[in-house]
């Protein structure tokens, strides 16, 4: 886990599951015709839609694995997650940013929190009280940088969102 080798890492990505190898012939086949929807048995196509939606949540799953041991050969900022895998994404990103912090490296970090932050703005709104924890997390991050007026900013918007959201009394806020 400690890394993989940058040749190793580009050779993964590349992967597509329609040029992948099976035991045997028929079972690359069925394999195929599975992820395709179509009959078992039918002679499998050369390119699908599903093929695709495989293809990049295998490259995001083996990019999040790299980018945590190895992230000077796979920056954080690569990772697109597939459409429809933003749950997935916070909880893999989530411990990404766990991973880079107790390692001390702020500078990923701060790259997946960025990423966390966005898909929560997304799916849950700029609003809502687990964006105000995440702008708390990337001021902490930006203060052990030493951007001291950018963290100032942001544990004003967290304080701003806990404010509207769970109000002065809630114990986030006191």
């Amino acid at each position: 886990e400690r890394g993989f080798p940058a040749d190793v890492a580009r050779t993964a990505l590349g992967v597509r599951v329609q040029d992948a190898q099976a035991s045997h012939e028929g079972d690359r086949g069925r394999i195929l015709n599975a992820i395709a929807g179509r009959p078992l048995e039918a002679a499998p196509l050369l390119s699908h839609g599903s093929y695709d939606h495989v293809n990049d949540a295998l490259r995001w799953r083996l990019g999040v694995a790299m980018c945590g041991s190895a992230p000077e050969e796979l920056s954080p900022r690569s990772l697109w997650e597939p459409a429809g895998w933003q749950g997935a994404a916070l909880v893999a990103y989530k411990g990404l940013s766990v991973a880079f912090g107790a390692r001390g490296l702020d500078a990923f970090c701060s790259e997946v929190m960025a990423k966390i932050l966005s898909i929560q703005c997304d799916t849950l709104g700029a609003t809502h009280p687990d964006v105000a924890r995440t702008y708390s997390k990337m001021a902490l991050v930006l203060s052990r940088q030493g951007a001291l007026d950018r963290a100032m900013e942001l544990n004003e918007k967290c304080l701003e969102i806990q404010l509207d959201t769970v109000g002065a009394k809630h114990p986030d806020v006191v």
